[in-house]
């Protein structure tokens, strides 16, 4: 397979991607940059954004955080689960939109995520039903560990979440951090990853309704 997919990439004239850091994988794999086009994604605005007004007020005793897409490693939310064990004070609710985890290494994580964190898997669902899930939650996440691009970033920030993207995404150029959302700089190192989970709780609710 992968001989077939670097024939067909030399042979094509163009070859789009969803991000410059999807650009550099193909660019490290040797393939020449002037045929490689980044087209970011968008979403359907009328899908997500609502006229209804949200809030922005954060319960200690019960922190709803959204994870979108399918339940498996690469996302990372095995390391936004070491991230807030380390988040005192607060209690979370992370419930994961998406296909469930198959993976029992990660199973057992997410069925004893530890005393002040509950998960709720909800398996897949319809994209029409997506937006309820974004406008009730407290946090958006995406903690993967690598992403081409992750089209649940402008998802969230199109239902005006406010949005913690991982610094391995390429849907991160959509973020100018500390303006419209917050990059995660390393969802491996859970100090830091807990810092900046602490950071944009203790902000105010008017603090985070402009972000």
């Amino acid at each position: 397979i992968r001989n077939w997919l670097q024939e067909e990439f030399e042979y094509a004239d163009k070859i789009f991607v969803c991000s410059a850091l999807a650009k550099k994988t193909f660019i490290d794999e040797g393939l020449p940059e002037d045929k490689i086009y980044v087209n970011k994604l968008g979403v359907s605005l009328e899908q997500f954004v609502s006229s209804k007004t949200r809030a922005y007020d954060i319960e200690s005793n019960n922190v709803n955080i959204l994870c979108v897409g399918a339940v498996i490693p690469r996302k990372g939310i095995h390391r936004l689960i070491e991230a807030l064990k380390l988040v005192e004070g607060y209690k979370f609710t992370v419930t994961c939109v998406g296909t469930k985890p198959k993976d029992p290494s990660l199973k057992k994580i997410l069925d004893n995520p530890g005393h002040n964190i509950s998960v709720v898997l909800t398996g897949p669902i319809e994209q029409s039903k997506l937006s309820h899930y974004y406008t009730k939650t407290d946090i958006f996440i995406l903690s993967s560990i690598c992403d081409g691009f992750g089209m649940v970033t402008p998802q969230a920030m199109a239902s005006k979440s406010v949005c913690l993207v991982s610094n391995n995404a390429g849907s991160r150029e959509l973020i100018k951090d500390n303006h419209n959302g917050f990059i995660i700089p390393n969802v491996l190192d859970s100090q830091i990853f807990s810092q900046l989970i602490y950071r944009v709780l203790k902000l105010t609710s008017k603090e985070r309704q402009e972000i």
